[in-house]
């Protein structure tokens, strides 16, 4: 078979007889041309211009240069005097990018290269070499690095190099933590740092990045730029940092009037977000399109040690979830009046909510109820719930938080109460009760209803049922399509099902749909676990600490959906815990 460069030899059509007329096709021949021609202008055989640039003397061939630059076409066809001369000067131009131009326009080869790429993409924008142009913005589009990011964005804006401008802005935006520790960022003017501060692209893991940027900026040279303080901080979004920010924020600001009344609005803004009243505004949004990872958060659990008792962890630990693996543990501030237990743990949007709990001080249930922001690294109390009580589930629903039965130490029988949250008036609302009463039972939101199962009834025997609200009707229904026979089940929203862990037997996993009312067996979990953390992101389910054949564990199993196998990971919790709450904060929340 020949190939598409060979030379072709053909009978003429249009009904021409084949031995009056043949085609002889040869696309290669315009390569060879090109090399001979490359090779005479080496010898300055048949030239008929000489470039001159920088004082080297580069002979060439006209037609050639006017075919490969709309530059040297313009400048060979028109009437300029260039047209007529048989040596043109090129001032301001690097010798070795035009003689690799010229080579180009003869080879169709070029190399480009980090060390010139800068000066080539110069030369080649002057020359109208659109092609190479092209490819330098792509070359320095790919080499974008935290160094060399904010040189690249001025460079762009110099020769007005729109892609490399906006690749170049989005990478700054996208990384602007790591960035502002650069040189670089230290010598950007107060205009191009109000920019980035003011973009709606900017990506960060709190506000405090962007102060402790700030400061670093005007510490680099404090006598000029200390008078921008003002103009920067009304950049940042006071309202959602943590007060000892403010705090540190007002000992720099060499107690500038303005600074001050833009910390007091934020603490009074805080203050009325404190008391569940709604605050709008830009100063109050959190800049929640900026992750793009999946954040895990472990709060408190605990530990029996026997003869001492109860060991109880007030630590509030978190990792990024990276494409299906989980990054090292960092510590968040620790959990408020954490000597309890039985409390529950669930997640709606940036916070973490903890309701109830056996306090064990004083032998009774409790009724509290704190809320973590994940993005100000702040607790705060919100309203209590109507009946104190432990051993209850919670879950989040169409954007309501719910919790569901459990005990309390005013009643002896299991609670069939449900109360949900209500954050304008931080007050909890009861709801219709359960059909049957249940403790300890897994609760889970899922197309748009609450499914409360298992669970231990009044007899301390498994419940043996999955109820169901309907929220938009107040109507509770029974689950007759999967059957749940164990008393402490784990469950957990995942992919518009719901996924058991331990339903029927104890290291039976099982993913139930209640659209379709059909289930489908999952390989079971390498190991039975009791009051693990149960969480999910993508394809992957992990199962955190617990107990394990009576004892409390750090290991972690980890489930992956595409392969449908569980694995023990390497990673563990920093300590053996069960009782353990885990959520997932996922990246678009």
């Amino acid at each position: 078979m020949k190939s598409q460069n060979d030379d072709v030899v053909n009978p003429l059509a249009s009904g021409i007889k084949e031995n009056d007329c043949l085609l002889l096709h040869m696309p290669s021949k315009s390569n060879k041309v090109l090399a001979t021609l490359n090779e005479m202008r080496s010898l300055s055989e048949c030239v008929d211009v000489i470039v001159c640039v920088d004082g080297e003397r580069i002979p060439c061939h006209r037609a050639i240069l006017a075919a490969s630059s709309h530059y040297f076409k313009s400048m060979f066809t028109s009437n300029v005097i260039e047209s007529e001369q048989d040596t043109i000067t090129l001032l301001g131009l690097s010798a070795d990018s035009v003689k690799a131009l010229v080579e180009f326009s003869y080879t169709s080869k070029i190399y480009i290269r980090k060390e010139t790429v800068e000066e080539l993409f110069e030369t080649s924008m002057y020359l109208q070499y659109e092609t190479v142009s092209k490819t330098c913005v792509e070359f320095m589009t790919r080499r974008l690095q935290i160094p060399n990011c904010i040189h690249y964005h001025k460079f762009a804006e110099a020769f007005h190099c729109v892609e490399l401008l906006e690749s170049s802005k989005s990478f700054i935006l996208s990384n602007f933590a790591d960035v502002s520790t650069t040189s670089d960022f230290l010598e950007l003017s107060c205009t191009e740092l109000v920019d980035i501060l003011s973009n709606d692209r900017l990506k960060i893991d709190s506000e405090s990045d962007i102060v402790e940027a700030i400061l670093r900026w005007i510490n680099n040279d404090h006598p000029l730029r200390r008078h921008h303080f003002t103009t920067l901080l009304e950049k940042v979004r006071l309202a959602l940092l943590d007060d000892s920010y403010l705090r540190l924020l007002e000992e720099q600001s060499d107690n500038n009037f303005n600074v001050s009344s833009l910390i007091d609005e934020a603490m009074c803004c805080k203050t009325l977000i404190h008391k569940g009243y709604r605050v709008l505004g830009r100063q109050t949004t959190p800049r929640s399109q900026h992750r793009v990872k999946d954040i895990l958060v472990l709060v408190g659990g605990h530990r029996n040690e026997f003869e001492e008792g109860y060991t109880y962890s007030e630590s509030v630990l978190y990792c990024e979830i990276n494409d299906g693996a989980l990054g090292a543990w960092k510590s968040l501030l620790n959990l408020p009046k954490y000597e309890k237990r039985k409390y529950s743990v669930t997640a709606k949007g940036w916070n973490v909510v903890v309701s109830g709990g056996y306090d064990a001080s004083f032998d009774q249930s409790v009724s509290e109820t704190w809320q973590f922001n994940f993005l100000t690294n702040e607790w705060n109390r919100l309203g209590d719930l109507n009946t104190a009580r432990h051993s209850h589930g919670s879950a989040t629903l169409n954007d309501c938080i719910y919790v569901v039965g459990g005990k309390s130490t005013t009643q002896e029988a299991r609670l069939s109460s449900v109360e949900v949250f209500k954050p304008f008036q931080n007050e909890w609302q009861k709801c219709p009760p359960m059909p049957t009463a249940v403790s300890v039972a897994a609760v889970v939101g899922c197309q748009r209803k609450l499914y409360v199962i298992g669970g231990a009834n009044d007899y301390d025997s498994p419940a043996s049922i999955i109820q169901c609200l309907d929220p938009e009707n107040s109507i509770w229904s029974i689950v007759t399509d999967f059957l749940v026979c164990r008393k402490i089940p784990q469950a957990l929203h995942f992919k518009n099902e719901i996924v058991v862990i331990g339903a029927r037997k104890p290291r039976e996993v099982i993913a139930y749909n209640p659209e379709t009312k059909e289930c489908r067996k999952l390989s079971n979990c390498n190991q039975q676990r009791t009051f693990s953390a149960v969480v999910s992101s993508r394809e992957k389910i992990w199962l955190l600490g617990g107990k394990i054949s009576g004892e409390a564990h750090n290991t972690i199993d980890c489930y992956d959906e595409r392969t449908n196998n569980w694995s023990t990971q390497k990673q563990t919790i920093p300590n053996a815990l069960y009782m353990v709450g885990g959520v997932v904060l996922p990246a678009n929340s």
